[in-house]
């Protein structure tokens, strides 16, 4: 693990950067939590050799939250006698849905017509058809028995995932199943998107989604191969996702230590991954 140790400095670090630049208060309360806390401090220190903010940093890092919070409730209006319930998952801007047929003959050729422009690679006629309201449940299967929603982020159309997420958004009953699981790898829908070979800002928006929506058992869930989430963007060099998911939930902070089936935890994939790019010794 002390091989990776520079990596999750840096990551620590950028997490304390963003923190500071934003004016996003809960996200640098986060971050002071994480590296407050004796157990968390003690796995990236000990088991991952990192180098930890100084006292006197994490002083000033705490002062700050306290001013940042200061800052929101001077600019926030008085509450109101009765405040709207947040929605438990903000996803993209509402796309346009017209009316559909509701008959079952109606639901089948729409998951059918949609399903062939997956297979042929025709975004913007698969585009159309959701707007259309070609479904209407976010759970319709193809013959192998993945979801639809499945079948898109795994052809890499993260922009078709994000209006079936706004159409059918996983707390409603017709909504994506958002704990699906590949019945023989094991991999999960977050596992499923950290390997997309192309990962653009479409596929990051689609990430924070998921990582939101997603029951903390799914944010742990390990596949065959008993490797989280994390192990598969290591692979793929993605420690955007790796910094992502820190900064949005510090508890997880122990997947980057977890080992896989193999013994191989995230940032030490990343790192050796990074080792036969750069040709390092």
């Amino acid at each position: 693990a002390g091989s990776a140790g520079p990596l999750v400095s840096a990551l620590v670090d950028r997490v304390a950067t963003d923190g500071r630049q934003s004016r996003d208060a809960p996200a640098l309360r986060r971050y002071v939590v994480l590296l407050s806390d004796p157990g968390r401090r003690r796995v990236l220190d000990h088991d991952l050799c990192v180098g930890l903010p100084q006292q006197a940093t994490m002083r000033d890092l705490t002062e700050l939250v306290q001013k940042r919070q200061v800052e929101v409730s001077k600019v926030s209006p008085p509450p109101t006698q009765e405040q709207p319930k947040p929605r438990a998952v903000q996803f993209a801007p509402e796309s346009p849905k017209l009316p559909a047929a509701h008959s079952p003959t109606a639901q089948a050729s729409g998951s059918g017509a949609l399903l062939d422009a997956l297979s042929k690679g025709d975004v913007r006629r698969a585009n159309g058809l959701l707007r259309q309201g070609a479904l209407q449940t976010g759970r319709a299967m193809d013959r192998h028995g993945h979801t639809i929603f499945w079948q898109v982020i795994a052809r890499e159309m993260p922009e078709l995932a994000l209006i079936m997420l706004q159409q059918f958004p996983p707390q409603v009953p017709n909504g994506i199943d958002i704990c699906e699981v590949h019945a023989s790898r094991g991999d999960s829908l977050l596992h499923l998107l950290c390997g997309s070979q192309r990962f653009d800002a479409r596929s990051a928006e689609l990430f924070k989604n998921l990582l939101a929506g997603m029951p903390q058992k799914m944010r742990v869930h390990l596949n065959k191969n008993g490797q989280t989430f994390l192990h598969t963007a290591a692979a793929r060099l993605n420690s955007w996702i790796l910094v992502q998911t820190l900064s949005r939930d510090c508890s997880l902070v122990g997947l980057c230590s977890q080992c896989d089936a193999s013994g191989w935890t995230p940032l030490n994939l990343l790192a050796g991954h990074l080792r036969e790019r750069t040709r390092m010794p």
